[in-house]
């Protein structure tokens, strides 16, 4: 009986030259990025007066505590990711830790400023950008480039404050916020169905 063959690149499965690529970093990745500011977000709308540490993550001025979450997102990404492809005797490649590298540095003067400017998308989508490119991977691009942009604008109330005004609420910008973890949690199954299609087991020949 012939051994199992999976499609798609074979740096996706094992050690190439450039390291180890895991099959699923991208559904991997936006279904942390999303969960977390899901989970967020929807704490702040939904269960608002929290006290302590997670008082601070869920309703901290311009989203500071989001950004944080988002911070250690990166670093737990990075080593997930590290310690799959040390399981397969390689490295992973730097995308993530480059990325992680990189968020940390943005809590830094002067670029903490852009932070509570411009919210925590303006760390999620350049550092998001910033892997991609670092693995060729052209959909975490795309998307980084997409939910960065919208993220960003909202940053500075420019969705909300472009809505009608009876549609405005006191949770509107966190209900935005929430929108754009959903979609990219959206885009983390669709990412995992097209993964489990490209890495199917193919029958012995």
């Amino acid at each position: 009986m012939g051994e199992l063959e999976v499609t798609g690149p074979p740096g996706a499965q094992s050690a190439s030259a450039g390291g180890y690529r895991d099959p699923h970093e991208t559904s991997i990745t936006l279904l942390v990025l999303g969960a977390v500011i899901v989970a967020l977000m929807l704490a702040q709308i939904v269960l608002p007066g929290f006290q302590g540490v997670l008082g601070w993550l869920v309703s901290s001025p311009s989203g500071i505590g989001l950004t944080a979450a988002l911070t250690i997102a990166f670093s737990f990404l990075w080593l997930t990711f590290r310690t799959r492809a040390a399981q397969h005797g390689t490295r992973y490649q730097r995308g993530f830790g480059v990325a992680a590298v990189i968020a940390a540095i943005m809590w830094l003067p002067p670029f903490v400023a852009a932070l509570f400017i411009a919210g925590p998308f303006a760390l999620l989508g350049p550092v998001l950008l910033f892997a991609g490119i670092g693995l060729s991977n052209y959909f975490l691009v795309g998307w980084a480039v997409a939910i960065g942009t919208l993220g960003i604008f909202e940053g500075s109330f420019g969705i909300t404050n472009r809505l009608p005004a009876s549609l405005w609420v006191s949770w509107g910008h966190a209900a935005i916020y929430l929108g754009l973890g959903v979609l990219t949690v959206g885009a983390g199954i669709v990412a995992r169905t097209r993964e489990n299609r490209q890495f199917q087991p193919v029958a012995p020949r």
